[in-house]
């Protein structure tokens, strides 16, 4: 029996020992001093895109014909901006809104009927009709423009995000460089590079309408667009570089 389990220890200390090798640490294993720096780019570019914000507004004492009316005015918008050449891909419907209005008179709450919103936005590549496509959905029935945002679309940001990250990535170069030369170290490799931040800043524009004094309406005077002037986009990405010393 002793000799048994001698000759079973023996056979599994030989099985082991054949089976292990030895185990090599490469150089990448290895703990190396590292460098991190951290390399922005900020610049301005055009935008090529302009978003229109609207609504139509109508209120009723009674909840359906203010519903009808706004459904109503709607169609005509619509229309009206068909005739403008825009095409439907580029007119969205964001918000949709009835509610109840009351207000106090006399210490007391006093009906006032109901308001229906519906909200627009009209997305345009060609900044020039901006100006155009306001007046163009005023006329039609349109009581309420929010807001006008200049952006990129989505081409020009994949372009544009290109050349900054390009340009951040050589800003953390410059980083590294002057610091290895400042502290006596040599600049080796990257180990790894991360993109930290990617942003941009749609501009918002407004405008006014305006007429000239000196024409009469009823002459068939020229009314202007209203002058709508679109602003720079910030861009600003920030990008991680770690190097080897």
């Amino acid at each position: 029996m002793k000799l048994y389990n001698f000759a079973f220890v023996f056979l599994a200390f030989v099985f082991l020992m054949g089976c292990t090798q030895p185990i090599v640490v490469s150089d990448q294993d290895k703990d190396v001093n590292t460098l991190m720096v951290e390399g922005v780019a900020e610049f301005d570019t055009a935008p090529d895109e302009a978003i229109i914000s609207f609504a139509i507004e109508t209120q009723n004492k009674d909840a359906k014909v203010a519903q009808t009316e706004n459904k109503e005015k709607a169609n005509e918008v619509m229309h009206a901006l068909w005739l403008a050449g825009i095409s439907k891909d580029k007119i969205e419907s964001t918000h949709y809104n009835m509610h109840k209005l009351t207000e106090w008179e006399h210490d007391k709450r006093v009906d006032k009927g109901y308001r229906v919103t519906n909200t627009i936005t009209v997305t345009l590549e060609d900044l020039d009709k901006v100006g155009k496509v306001i007046d163009v959905v005023v006329d039609a029935g349109v009581n309420r423009v929010n807001n006008v945002d200049f952006a990129l679309s989505d081409t020009k940001k994949a372009e544009v995000k290109a050349e900054a990250l390009r340009l951040a990535a050589e800003n953390a170069k410059s980083k590294a460089e002057a610091l290895a030369l400042g502290s006596g170290v040599t600049l080796g490799k990257i180990k790894s590079i991360q993109e930290v931040m990617f942003d941009y800043y749609p501009m918002r524009g407004y405008g006014e309408k305006t007429i000239s004094a000196s024409m009469d309406m009823d002459e068939g005077a020229y009314m202007p667009p209203t002058p709508i002037s679109p602003e720079q986009v910030h861009i600003q990405v920030k990008v991680k570089v770690v190097y080897t010393i």
